[in-house]
């Protein structure tokens, strides 16, 4: 860090320098009315730029000085009206330097408040990727220290996901251009990684940007993200037993018939419904046959392929998509349901194959016919 101490006594040997150099270039000139002497203005802006009024009044009357001094030595006749013109005119000159520079630094003084209190994350950058200069923000939020955060690439915090889009939209701002809403996660000290929104500009040198921390509204949106799947998911999933809901299995039912008439493919359906269930709810209860809905529907899941889809379609009344199926791999699929139903339950089965052309409900009900031929086939049919 600079010493305002040391810079200053540096600044005022500069002055002197110049005073001293244009003293003798004064003597030096052999015109007499070459207005040299003009040239004090430069020492003088530089001492009231450091010293303020001070300065100013100091250096013009410096400057007065030395002129007597040489018009005596060159025996220059330099009327009293000139020696205060001269004195005026360098004096304003230094006050109006000392109202710039007053100027200039209460302006810069504002920004550099505003960049150190601002809640967001404020930073300049080099284009060769790092940090010049980054506000308390950034030290609040990662727990770094402004060395670690000014003396290491500023990739170095990115993570690795991140880093191919990161060096790309950096790489952008090498000349002049504009970026924003752009999204990153940075490395925390303790591990810990922040999403951060980002808007960053840059004028071919150097690269100015704000970032705002949007790791709470990641987390909201990821459960909101969640919720909303896990609302879709109930809305078409059977409460009781956790296979598809009727709505949800008649949705499937048309998208398959839809792909079978563009590909030719075959498409079966099978309907089940257990036997004597009535029964069970009235002598063991509504529980007793809750648990038989939920065994029933967890073993036949295991029966079927991840393309086929099984759904409750009412009470006790099951049914299955089988896409890409025909009749000898339907009626297999039959014979695996019907031992795979849980021990002291049975269950009676039908299915159809589509024909080719005809409707949903006409296919379901050619399926709801062979079901109840079956039942007819054995009224009697005794609990395994």
């Amino acid at each position: 860090m600079v010493d305002p101490r040391r810079s200053r006594l540096a600044l005022l040997a500069l002055a002197l320098a110049l005073f001293c150099a244009i003293t003798g270039f004064r003597f030096a000139d052999a015109h007499p009315a070459d207005a040299v002497g003009f040239l004090y203005v430069i020492p003088v802006s530089l001492l009231a730029a450091e010293f303020s009024v001070l300065g100013a009044v100091a250096g013009a009357a410096l400057a007065t000085a030395l002129t007597a001094v040489w018009a005596v030595s060159a025996e220059a006749y330099v009327s009293p009206v000139g020696y205060g013109v001269r004195a005026l005119a360098m004096t304003v000159v230094g006050i109006t330097v000392v109202r710039l520079v007053e100027r200039s630094r209460r302006a810069s003084a504002e920004s550099d408040r505003w960049f150190a209190m601002s809640n967001d994350l404020l930073s300049t950058a080099s284009l060769d990727g790092y940090y010049t200069k980054v506000n308390d923000a950034w030290i609040d939020l990662l727990g770094y220290t402004r060395e670690d955060l000014l003396g290491r690439p500023y990739t170095d915090f990115v993570h690795p996901d991140d880093l191919a889009q990161t060096n790309a939209t950096a790489g952008g701002l090498t000349s002049p251009s504009v970026v924003v809403g752009f999204e990153n996660r940075y490395r925390a000290r303790d591990g810990s990684w922040h999403w951060l929104l980002w808007s960053a500009r840059s004028d071919g040198a150097q690269i100015y940007a704000v970032a705002k921390d949007i790791t709470e509204r990641k987390r909201l949106d990821r459960e909101r993200e969640h919720l909303l799947k896990r609302v879709k998911q109930l809305a078409r999933t059977d409460e009781l037993t956790g296979v598809a809901n009727r709505r949800a299995w008649r949705d499937q039912i048309t998208i398959e018939l839809q792909r079978a008439r563009r590909s030719g493919d075959p498409l079966a359906v099978i309907l089940l419904d257990l036997d004597r269930f009535k029964s069970v709810n009235d002598e063991l209860g509504h529980g007793a046959g809750d648990r038989l809905l939920k065994d029933c529907a967890q073993s036949w899941a295991h029966e079927i392929r991840d393309t086929d889809l099984l759904g409750r379609v009412g009470g006790d009344e099951f049914a299955v998509t089988l896409p890409n199926c025909d009749e000898v791999g339907a009626a297999d699929v039959c014979a695996r349901l019907r031992p795979a139903t849980p021990e002291g339950a049975s269950a009676s089965i039908g299915f159809a194959i589509w024909n080719g052309g005809e409707s949903a409900e006409h296919l379901i009900h050619r399926a709801d016919q062979q079901l109840y031929a079956s039942k007819d086939r054995a009224p009697s049919r005794a609990a395994r």
